[in-house]
């Protein structure tokens, strides 16, 4: 048997981490992703569909008012949600609006959202989500610039 620890396992440069990740080079590719990364609650997954530019919008109904925040501050309450939870699951559904180029795309999409922070506190959503993905080239991959969540509560 070889000197190898299975705790400490040798770098290998030809092995890939994320193979299991969907294509972005297609907007398909990254809701796959998106859906990857709430129900694996991960944020490095996350972070990678989202444009360095990247808005979040939502309705505030406590306040009655339209609200909006930035990638960082999206990523860090998305890290907390996926730290206090137990489970996620994000399922999308069908397109309402599906249209773009090759650089700019638009899409509306309902979706389903069940999200467990423990045996008796699980909360179920569906609604749907206006995103715009934008790309510098063909070549590169899809990302999320605006997502505009218009869930009701």
């Amino acid at each position: 048997m070889s000197a190898c620890n299975p705790f400490a396992p040798s770098k290998d440069n030809n092995l890939v981490g994320d193979t299991f990740l969907a294509d972005q080079t297609n907007p398909e590719g990254v809701f796959e992703n998106w859906s990857l990364a709430y129900n694996y609650r991960d944020t490095l997954i996350y972070a990678r569909v989202l444009s360095d530019d990247f808005t979040f919008y939502y309705r505030n109904f406590d306040l009655g008012i339209d609200q909006s925040w930035d990638r960082e501050t999206d990523i860090r309450k998305t890290h907390g949600l996926f730290e206090t939870s137990q489970y996620i699951d994000l399922v999308w559904n069908e397109y309402l609006l599906s249209e773009g180029d090759s650089l700019n795309w638009n899409a509306s999409r309902q979706f389903y959202l069940q999200i467990t922070f423990s045996d008796n506190d699980i909360v179920t959503l569906s609604g749907r989500a206006n995103v715009k993905l934008v790309r510098k080239n063909e070549l590169e991959n899809w990302k999320i610039l605006e997502w505009s969540d218009e869930t009701n509560f």
